[in-house]
């Protein structure tokens, strides 16, 4: 009974989620905005099934066990990488990718994935052009 490790601790590397972007949209600040959605497994006696649900719509304590993180980097156009980076989830669930003020004028390629609990395998990557204006 000592052991701190309880039923169904190991149960994300039986079963490993994976987490997607759902939308992607400009911020006023000149960043980049991301919701996602993430797998939860539903269990029912011996057997599970996989859901996607908003990450934005997960119980709290879900969303604290999944630990997710938005990886991501940027391209310029010749396909350079200029910059990298983890963003974790603000109050509101959603992942802010800051670029303001990183980036000269031009048109950029945001590659984004979202893990949950640190699972890579086979991650969805979306690509989101931006373009970064001259005045920002």
């Amino acid at each position: 009974m000592s052991y701190p490790l309880g039923v169904g601790s190991y149960d994300v590397y039986a079963v490993p989620r994976r987490g997607y972007v759902a939308k992607a949209e400009r911020e006023k600040n000149g960043g980049l905005r991301i919701s996602a959605e993430i797998e939860i497994v539903m269990k029912f006696m011996r057997d599970h099934r996989i859901e996607r649900h908003a990450l934005a719509a997960v119980d709290p304590i879900l969303v604290k066990r999944a630990a997710p993180e938005c990886r991501y980097a940027v391209l310029d156009a010749q396909g350079r990488i200029v910059l990298a980076g983890v963003a974790r989830p603000q109050q509101d669930l959603t992942f802010s990718i800051p670029l303001d003020g990183k980036l000269p004028a031009g048109n950029y390629t945001v590659m984004a994935e979202i893990l949950v609990n640190n699972n890579a395998m086979n991650a969805q990557i979306e690509r989101i052009p931006v373009v970064m204006g001259g005045g920002r």
